[in-house]
C-alpha cells in the first residue's frame, strides 16, 4: 500500500487539529495514484463528501493508497511513501513520524495548482 501525505518544510502535516492546507490538484493526483481509488481516515473522508472514488479506510479491505493528514504513519502497513510537500512553512504541531533515512528517494515531479505555484512530490520505497 502506499501512503501519501502532505508536508511543509519542516515535515509539518498539520496545526491544532486542522489541517495545513488542501489543493484540489493534489488531490487529483492522489486519486490517479490509487488507481482511480483513494482511501482516508475519518478526519479526512469530510473534505469529499460524496466522492465516489474516496473511500474510508479498513484493514480489512486492501486500498491501493491511503491519504494520510493527522496520525501515526507506523498504525498502517505500507511500503511505499508518497509526500507533496507544499514548499512553505505553515504552522504546525503535528510533524511526519517517519524516519525518511529508511525510505529511498525513487521519484521528484513538481506540481502547479491555482493556490500552489509549486508543490513538489516525492516518491520514497522502503529499503
Amino acid at each position: 500500500m502506499k501512503i501519501a501525505i502532505c508536508v511543509d518544510d519542516r515535515m509539518g502535516m498539520s496545526f491544532n487539529n486542522r489541517r495545513q492546507s488542501r489543493d484540489r490538484a493534489v488531490y487529483e493526483d492522489m486519486i490517479a495514484e490509487g488507481g482511480g481509488i483513494m482511501a482516508v481516515t475519518p478526519f479526512s473522508q469530510r473534505l469529499f463528501k460524496d466522492d465516489p472514488r474516496v473511500r474510508l479506510y479498513s484493514p480489512d479491505e486492501p486500498a491501493s493508497l491511503l491519504f494520510l493528514e493527522y496520525g501515526d504513519c507506523s498504525d498502517y502497513p505500507f511500503t511505499e511513501l508518497i509526500l507533496y510537500f507544499w514548499n512553505r512553512l505553515y504552522p504546525a504541531d503535528k510533524f511526519l513520524n517517519i524516519d525518511l533515512g529508511k525510505f529511498q528517494l525513487t521519484e521528484t515531479l513538481e506540481l502547479s495548482s491555482p493556490t500552489h505555484k509549486c508543490i513538489t512530490k516525492r516518491r520514497y520505497l522502503k529499503k
